[in-house]
């Protein structure tokens, strides 16, 4: 399994060849678009497959606990590259559900409307899954190779 250096690199990688694509095909700036998928590009920096691997408490600094508290419960609902964390569409999409649920109950609760970011989160979503994909795809890539060696 690669480590996160190498699925940050290819993050960036594939994100510039997102945009690039985008910009080429399309001839035009597409600002909601492509903030959108950057967007999605730069959350799965954090909330991406391996957030189950998140399972000690982390005892360097304080400043820690509070990612640990919320990726606690994650780590224990899914199991290291099973259907729900490292499945593309199926792992992004539960991810998104276990990240959004919390936050749209407090925005429910606290009155905030949040419909003016709802033509963005379909490009959020579509950058999320190109990046997930991304990350399996190196995955099995890297573990193939190790394993023929």
């Amino acid at each position: 399994m690669p480590n996160g250096k190498s699925h940050t690199i290819a993050t960036f990688a594939t994100h510039g060849a997102v945009i690039a694509l985008m910009l080429y095909y399309y001839r035009i700036f597409l600002a909601q678009e492509l903030f959108g998928i950057s967007i999605g590009f730069l959350i799965t920096l954090y909330i991406n497959p391996d957030m189950d691997l998140r399972r000690r408490f982390p005892r360097q600094r304080p400043i820690e606990w509070l990612p640990w508290l919320f990726t606690w419960p994650y780590s224990r609902i899914t199991y290291h590259r099973s259907l729900l964390s490292h499945g593309p569409v199926i792992g992004t999409a539960f991810r998104i559900f276990y990240i959004c649920a919390p936050i749209w109950v407090l925005f429910y609760f606290a009155k905030i409307d949040i419909s003016p970011v709802y033509p963005i989160l379909p490009w959020v979503a579509l950058g999320m899954v190109i990046s997930d994909t991304i990350h399996v795809i190196l995955d099995i890539t890297v573990t193939s190779v190790r394993r023929s060696l």
